[in-house]
């Protein structure tokens, strides 16, 4: 959801919390937390189409605590261009929470993002509601997507008028707006290119 990798080296690590040891080969009980982490290194970081990163690398990486009903929180940060457009560490620092249920044959999964842009401008930071139901037919996996933006300062047009225009500071947030993004996804899974049970 946050980020298009063009040519990217990822590594994603699962780690049960309170997990328990096995003894005398007895199957390890699933424990009701887990913990998931990811770190990517990506040639571009673009988000719904526009890079952030100026075209540039950008190093990656986020964790994420999941409760077996469910609900689920975590964080990802990235690298942002270093052109100082976002002002601050150039960086960027989402906060999110959620819950995932069925619905049907499907999966529905809805929460809010904090975006944050650490050191940078506060009218930077916004906040986006976002629900994604996802299913399969047959071989292919399908995922349609909804994410909401309500009016914040963030989101307004920013003009630059009087002094602050020729310092390069921008002095009127202008008109606040609202966003609506819709997304959709299908992956066709090629038969014979999954992984063979070894046995273990």
């Amino acid at each position: 959801m946050r980020y298009l990798p063009l040519a990217a080296l990822s590594v994603v690590a699962a780690v049960p919390a309170h997990a328990q040891d096995e003894a005398d080969g007895a199957a390890e009980t699933p424990a009701p937390l887990s913990v998931s982490g990811s770190a990517t290194l990506t040639s571009d970081y673009r988000f719904r189409g526009v890079s952030q990163t100026d075209g540039d690398m950008a190093v990656q990486g986020g964790f994420t605590l999941a409760h077996e009903s469910g609900v689920y929180a975590g964080s990802w940060g990235s690298n942002l261009a270093g052109w100082g457009t976002f002002g601050g560490a150039n960086m960027e620092l989402d906060l999110f929470a959620g819950v995932k249920f069925p619905v049907g044959a499907g999966t529905l999964d809805t929460g809010l993002v904090w975006y944050m842009y650490p050191g940078g401008a506060d009218e930077t930071d916004f906040a986006e509601l976002y629900a994604k139901l996802s299913g399969t037919v047959g071989p292919v996996s399908l995922t349609a997507g909804v994410a909401y933006a309500p009016q914040q300062e963030a989101l307004g047009n920013v003009f630059f008028t009087g002094a602050a225009a020729a310092a390069g500071l921008p002095d009127d947030p202008g008109d606040k707006e609202d966003n609506l993004y819709l997304s959709g996804d299908a992956a066709y899974a090629v038969r014979g290119t999954h992984q063979a049970d070894d046995g273990q």
